[in-house]
């Protein structure tokens, strides 16, 4: 009797155990093929778990880890392996070099990776600092800046649709709920830098030179170019009241905004994050956000919101002509981009209560079911059957969030820029940044 009863007091111990045991500790929120991502800086330089929604929210959200990590203090853009994770430093991300850094004004060599170069435009206290990336340049509040728009606006032919769809984006601005429009910027990393910078592509004409004789192929995992491949990331940001940059919930940033004096405090909300890589050469899109920027619809409101009053029930939804805007998410997280959220969320708690990036999620990653080589010189490049659809950011898309919209039928018709108007541009694999290249 005894022995049967100590078998059924460990049976009971054993099942309540397994009842308050999280969920993630007893199953692997990456399905079969991967362990779950760490708090630590790496990033897999090809696909690492399963080809699913499971796998691709594991893999973008151990890339979002690296990129957010604290950046080295003397080597741009590598993670500093003795710094906290969630610290009040500049991250490895902000240490690429930006759109502005890479494309100069008369299509001039930007230089070597390492080299900060200073921006004589800018006030001299503050520019070694832009440079260095411990202060942000913002000058861009829209998703497209007006370059890379009027470089789209001269291709031929372009699908209505997309046109339509660019052309509202790119013309529209995003207001918080302060009145303040959202900033924008676009940075790359030291292999897609340096694939750039030796290749001439910096440059528009030097870009049509190279366009005549090789494809642009964005390097993807180690290469000459460094260990990683190319990753690029756009970032969206908002100027923070007193309130919101003592609440602790956002990454936050110095910023010189539009090129004025006195610096402002900005707060991250909004991350697009793209890597391609050799067996998914149509790369692997991840968009992050901020869990307080606006409710999603059909969803209790729970708020506050940095984007949306909730006692205002009679503003307009994601009109572009509202400041503020009044904005909502009209489509759901990804459910499996939700599980391995919630499951990072509990993991930089446990590192460090205090990491303002357990504030954010991951909305969706979009990656081709059926991956295709890139074998064409010009648009659109095959898109390989993208998943999930639609795929869409709050505070980056906020002015098109349509059921067919996703970013590989979009960046599939990304190009170089064009040199004179009958001959068709080169495509520039998927990435709208070469559009920043100018001549003298």
């Amino acid at each position: 009797m005894g022995g049967q009863f100590r078998a059924l007091s460990a049976g009971l111990a054993l099942s309540v155990a397994i009842l308050t045991t999280p969920i993630h500790a007893q199953t692997n929120v990456c399905g079969l093929f991967g362990s779950p991502p760490t708090i630590e800086p790496k990033i897999h330089p090809d696909v690492a778990y399963s080809q699913n929604s499971q796998g691709f929210s594991c893999q973008m959200w151990q890339a979002f880890i690296y990129l957010t990590w604290p950046a080295h203090p003397d080597r741009r853009g590598d993670p500093d392996p003795t710094a906290t994770f969630g610290s009040l430093k500049p991250t490895v991300w902000e240490t690429f070099k930006t759109a502005e850094q890479v494309f100069l004004p008369r299509g001039d060599d930007p230089g070597a990776w390492l080299n900060a170069a200073v921006n004589p435009a800018l006030d001299p206290s503050v520019a070694p600092l832009v440079a260095d990336g411990r202060v942000r340049h913002l000058t861009i509040s829209s998703k497209i800046s007006s370059d890379v728009l009027a470089n789209i606006l001269r291709q031929k032919p372009l699908d209505s649709k997309i046109l339509e769809a660019i052309n509202r984006i790119g013309r529209s601005i995003l207001h918080d709920l302060n009145g303040n429009p959202v900033f924008h910027e676009v940075s790359v990393n030291e292999d897609l830098y340096k694939y750039i910078q030796q290749n001439g592509l910096y440059n528009a004409r030097k870009q049509a030179e190279y366009a005549n004789t090789s494809l642009i192929t964005l390097p993807m995992g180690a290469t000459d170019f460094g260990r990683t491949g190319a990753v690029s990331v756009k970032a969206a940001w908002k100027i923070l009241s007193p309130a919101e940059e003592q609440s602790g919930r956002f990454h936050t940033a110095q910023a010189l905004v539009q090129g004025k004096l006195p610096l402002r405090t900005v707060g991250l909300v909004g991350m697009h994050v793209f890597q391609p890589m050799f067996n998914l050469r149509q790369g692997a899109w991840a968009t992050f956000a901020h869990v307080d920027n606006a409710p999603i619809r059909g969803e209790p409101l729970r708020g506050p919101y940095s984007f949306y009053d909730v006692r205002c029930t009679g503003c307009m939804i994601n009109d572009p002509t509202s400041n503020p805007t009044q904005v909502m998410q009209f489509f759901p997280d990804d459910p499996a981009a939700k599980t391995v959220t919630r499951y990072m969320q509990d993991e930089i708690r446990r590192k460090n209560p205090q990491a303002p990036w357990q504030y954010y999620k991951l909305v969706a990653v979009h990656w081709p079911r059926a991956p295709r080589d890139v074998t064409q010189a010009n648009t659109p490049l095959p898109t390989g059957e993208p998943t999930p659809v639609p795929a869409l950011n709050a505070v980056l898309e906020t002015f098109d969030q349509a059921a067919q919209n996703s970013c590989l039928t979009c960046h599939s018709n990304a190009a170089i820029v064009p040199l004179n108007d009958s001959t068709p541009p080169a495509a520039s694999y998927y990435s709208f940044v070469f559009g920043r290249a100018k001549s003298p």
